[in-house]
This record gives structure tokens, sequence and C-alpha cells, in this order.
């Protein structure tokens, strides 16, 4: 069972880091930065998978070093080899009782997504901010803007 609830806490980190990529990549393309346009282009990114809007998050990013790109692409592969290659890459393991081990990969795969979450979310938090303070400064949707980052930034983790 630890194993299952390991699995499942990398699906569902996985699934928030995806929706953290689609929220952030459409405020880092170039062109029209209305917020329509930031809608559409969301609306667009809808289906995509996690290696696809991490790869549009890496595009728009600047990072002359490449440890972006090797961590971005280490925690896609990660999540790709626990539910697409489960059996492949952790049957042997499995089957030879190494229980512990098979946890031991999952909890440090989980602890790579946990890092990365962490840090979209702060980006996000940041940019929703941005955005309550300067797209929304004066209207009607300010207050709104305003209770939903105060909410966001307190569930940050300290």
């Amino acid at each position: 069972m630890k194993i299952a609830c390991a699995v499942g806490a990398i699906v569902l980190t996985s699934q928030e880091i995806e929706r953290l990529f689609k929220f952030l990549v459409p405020f880092q393309e170039r062109g029209d930065s209305s917020v329509g346009s930031q809608l559409w282009s969301h609306a667009r990114l809808h289906k995509k998978y996690l290696g696809e809007v991490a790869g549009r998050f890496l595009e728009a990013t600047e990072d002359d070093s490449n440890r972006l790109a090797d961590f971005l692409g280490r925690v896609v592969k990660d999540r790709n080899e626990v539910v697409h290659h489960f059996q492949e890459h952790f049957g042997a393991m499995l089957g030879a009782s190494r229980h512990e081990d098979v946890l031991s990969e999952l909890h440090a795969r989980h602890e790579r997504m946990a890092d990365l979450h962490r840090l979209l979310r702060e980006l996000a938090v940041s940019l929703a901010e941005i955005m309550r303070d300067t797209t929304f400064a004066g209207t009607p949707e300010q207050e709104e803007m305003t209770r939903l980052c105060e909410q966001a930034r307190v569930s940050l983790p300290d």
C-alpha cells in the first residue's frame, strides 16, 4: 500500500505541476499581452501534456547553464516512468521483493517534483500579485484578486 500511495503522490503532484505550467506559460509568450490573449493562450494549452507545457515554459525562459532544462527533463522523465512504464522500471525490483528500494526511489522522484511544484507555485502567486497591482488595479475585480492573492500567499510553505 505504501508504494501505491507514493505513486499516487507522484501522479497528483505532476498534475499540479502541469496545471501551474499552463497558468504561467501564456504570460511568458511574446506578442499580445492583453488578458483576452492570455486566456486564449491558456485555453490552447488545456489538452497539452506535462512534457509539452514544460518544454514551452523552458523555451520562454533564459537559462544559459542548461540546469533548468536538465531538471525539468528529469522531472518529466520521472513522471513518465512511473505513470507509463512502471512495470518496466520497477518490475524487477518488485519481483525480487526489493519493496523498500522501490519506495525509496519513488520518494526521491516525488521530492524532485515537490521542489518544482514549490517553485512554480511561488512564481504563480507572484504573477497573480503583479496582475492584481497592474491589470486589475482600479477595476471591480481588484478586491477579488486581492483576496485570491492573500489566500494563495498564505498557502505557500515557509
